[in-house]
């Protein structure tokens, strides 16, 4: 049964898994990642699709949807690592220039091995001050599945972006 106060939809796995390696992990590149899905991407004012996300380019980057109206948050992304393995980190890079718009500010990151079942890496976070590179780190899970999702953004814009994710 799913615990007082989470959502019907999140499910945890609670198995007796192997004991994870010890950690931390090393980051994986965004090049080895792909993109299962997502809730939004822009792609009538400009390239915002998903992938850019994962293409090891920080020029490029994933926006979701501003035009013609915006989707409202939270946003999305399942990131798929094409296998089962080990997560304990995910590395966020916000996108380039002096644009803010997106710089996501509170998230949640969730594990699966199978897309339906999801175990929940952190709780809720957020990230205060806007650098170059975000990284969150958590207890080691194992799955093939990372869905970060944008719980709000910086001055509460109602759309999220990213240049480059990554896995640990």
């Amino acid at each position: 049964s799913t615990p007082p106060g989470v959502p019907q939809t999140l499910r945890f796995l609670t198995t007796a898994a192997a004991v994870p390696p010890p950690g931390p992990y090393p980051l994986g590149a965004g090049s080895s990642l792909a993109i299962q899905a997502g809730d939004s991407e822009e792609r009538v004012a400009e390239d915002g699709r998903a992938v850019n996300s994962v293409d090891a380019n920080d020029a490029t980057f994933w926006v979701t949807q501003w035009k013609p109206t915006a989707t409202p948050m939270p946003h999305w992304i399942i990131l798929d690592l094409r296998g089962v393995m080990w997560i304990d980190g995910l590395h966020y890079t916000y996108r380039p220039s002096d644009n803010t718009n997106g710089t996501i500010t509170r998230f949640r990151i969730e594990v699966s091995p199978d897309l339906g079942t999801w175990m929940m890496a952190n709780t809720p976070g957020t990230w205060l001050t806007r650098t170059t590179v975000k990284t969150i780190r958590f207890p080691a899970l194992r799955g093939r599945y990372v869905r970060f999702t944008a719980l709000a953004s910086i001055e509460q814009q109602p759309w999220a972006s990213a240049a480059e994710l990554g896995v640990f």
